[in-house]
């Protein structure tokens, strides 16, 4: 079911990821990655706090510690926000992907997306 919905997700077929992620309960080998996914989905249909919902349970797994994912699950919270216009909470949370993460290209893409939250808190 997750290579299924992972090429759904390519598509952008949210809905039909949240109905193919159903059948990947826990407890799934590659449970975070299913959490990621369903985040992904919920925010393209522009469910943003339960795409946050599903990022904090990626960062809450032991599994997903130092993985690529959780580094994306963090950054993607702050695109919520972002997105939302909450540039205070979105700062926030690019900045976690500086201190807490070791990806140098994610660490350096949320860098530049928290100066952006700075100009854009400064013009409000």
């Amino acid at each position: 079911p997750l290579r299924r919905a992972q090429l759904r997700a390519r598509r952008q077929q949210w809905t039909e990821v949240l109905k193919i992620l159903k059948k990947a309960e826990d407890p799934f080998p590659l449970q975070y990655e299913v959490d990621y996914l369903r985040g992904r989905a919920h925010a393209g249909l522009g469910e943003m706090p339960l795409a946050r919902r599903d990022y904090q349970r990626v960062l809450s797994r032991e599994a997903a510690k130092k993985t690529t994912t959780a580094t994306m699950a963090q950054w993607m919270i702050g695109e919520t926000f972002f997105q939302q216009n909450d540039y205070p909470r979105a700062r926030l949370a690019y900045r976690k992907v500086i201190d807490k993460h070791t990806h140098p290209e994610w660490q350096a893409k949320a860098a530049l997306q928290a100066e952006k939250c700075m100009e854009l808190e400064q013009n409000q």
